[in-house]
């Protein structure tokens, strides 16, 4: 039970949710995805996922992946009072959805990426050739001095109006809210080439008053300049995995917002609650394997920028590990695990890591830290050595451009033809 007088602010909860896009239209047709770490997804029935839960409708479409946002209390030292539910407090929810690709830079790998976020005069790729627009045709990307690197690239009112994809705002307050065309509008409709109508998605609350956020149905087609899907493939070829002029799909990104003011008995608003900060939520493509995970997850990513740039840290950041704290199960269990996944979703994978295989880390095991564990303390240090050989040495030096190099030529030795060491720049 929370004691309400002791609350100072609150804070949205997670800071960045991540939904999916699928093609189900059913009024269930989505999950909630896992809210910790190794964690499950739960059906939108309620409950957890269990031996009868699906990805796939009773039709065979793709559920979509569900983004749920919680208010969670603090006092004045900052510390965790507990969440805040709609019976203690009146919640309005603020979210807003974009899709912005087709104004973009082409992608052209994470090099390329960071260069045009950076807002750099001359954004280039990773081989030092200039970054191309998509869509190069229709209006400008204008370079102002703006952003959180001084500079940032926007696009012009012609070329925002006919390629970037932004939905008005939506609000809601209460629980067990849906969507209800003519009376309760939370849907995300956006326009592409200025009068072709893209659903990005809507937003919902549970029965406690939780935001929900839903993405789009997994729609992607080429639109002509006149707002007209264009039918004859002669004319929208898809060309490349990701760089596609005239096409559009429904990913999507944007802010989370919220005000929250306490209330009495009666349900009536009696002190506001300052909301410290903010959310975002990301509309990504389906999970089409689960329960494989990335050897790098985003986790991993955000912690490197940490280590990077230590200046965006704040007191609310998780503790940085170096290698003068490495842990078992922390830091190596997890990627010894997640490697050993990929002998389920590729041929490749299988071949290096199958079991027995030599990227084996699970040493012929199911998968279990205890014996993982065992197996590394054994006095015969096979395992050790086994992964030793199979890994490539890792690089310490770090900073905002890495540029340390594999001098003793290690790097290539563990390279073959499946597996390359990376060139460090």
């Amino acid at each position: 039970m929370i004691d309400l007088d002791k609350i100072a602010f609150c804070k949205i909860f997670p800071p960045l949710g991540i939904a999916r896009v699928g093609d189900s239209v059913e009024p269930e047709g989505y999950f909630f995805a896992p809210e910790t770490p190794d964690g499950k997804p739960r059906p939108a029935s309620g409950g957890s996922a269990d031996a009868e839960f699906k990805y796939r409708d009773g039709k065979g479409a793709i559920r979509r992946q569900a983004a749920l946002f919680h208010i969670y209390a603090f006092d004045a030292d900052g510390k965790p009072l507990g969440e805040l539910l709609s019976k203690q407090a009146q919640i309005r929810w603020t979210v807003a959805l974009a899709n912005k690709k087709a104004a973009w830079f082409e992608f052209d790998g994470a090099q390329s990426a960071r260069s045009a976020f950076e807002g750099l005069e001359n954004p280039v790729n990773i081989s030092g050739d200039p970054l191309v627009w998509r869509n190069v045709d229709v209006g400008e990307l204008c370079r102002e001095a703006k952003g959180p690197h001084g500079h940032r690239f926007v696009a012009d009112k012609v070329r925002k109006e006919q390629l970037e994809i932004i939905a008005p705002e939506r609000s809601v307050s209460g629980a067990s809210l849906r969507h209800k065309t003519g009376e309760r509008e939370l849907q995300f409709v956006g326009k592409f080439q200025r009068h072709h109508d893209v659903y990005l998605g809507e937003i919902a609350t549970d029965k406690e008053g939780r935001l929900i956020v839903l993405g789009g149905h997994g729609v992607s087609a080429p639109v002509d300049a006149q707002g007209k899907l264009m039918d004859d493939p002669t004319y929208a070829w898809i060309t490349h995995y990701a760089n596609n002029n005239n096409w559009f799909d429904d990913t999507a990104d944007g802010p989370v917002k919220a005000e929250v003011a306490l209330v009495d008995a009666d349900g009536k608003p009696t002190k506001r609650i300052e909301v410290v900060g903010g959310s975002w939520v990301v509309v990504a493509p389906p999970d089409f394997a689960p329960d494989s995970t990335n050897v790098v997850t985003l986790y991993d990513v955000m912690e490197e920028v940490a280590h990077d740039l230590p200046a965006l840290c704040n007191s609310t950041t998780p503790p940085v590990h170096t290698v003068a704290d490495l842990d078992l199960h922390r830091d190596i269990w997890p990627i010894i695990e997640r490697s050993a996944g990929y002998r389920w979703v590729s041929k490749l994978g299988l071949r290096g890591h199958g079991q027995g295989r030599p990227g084996d880390g699970l040493n012929g095991n199911s998968t279990n830290f205890d014996g993982f564990k065992k197996a590394m303390k054994a006095r015969d240090g096979a395992l050790r050595e086994q992964l030793t050989n199979a890994l490539r040495p890792p690089v310490y030096t770090r900073g905002r451009r890495c540029t340390a190099r594999s001098r003793d030529g290690k790097g290539r030795r563990c390279s073959n033809d499946f597996f390359h060491a990376p060139a460090f720049r």
